[in-house]
């Protein structure tokens, strides 16, 4: 790709079409950072008999 055929985002043609193939690419580590951190605090809030 071309300097001249890139869009001002990297490639991208618009901050929300970055974003969408950001939110794409991460979703699913996200998600799964997300649970796992969840589980933790969970754990860490609920007091152990």
């Amino acid at each position: 790709m071309t300097e001249e055929t890139k869009g001002p985002y990297n490639g991208y043609n618009s901050l929300e079409e970055l974003e969408s193939a950001v939110d794409e690419y991460f979703g699913e580590y996200i998600s799964e950072q997300n649970q796992k951190t969840t589980k933790e605090h969970i754990e860490n809030i609920t007091p152990q008999a």
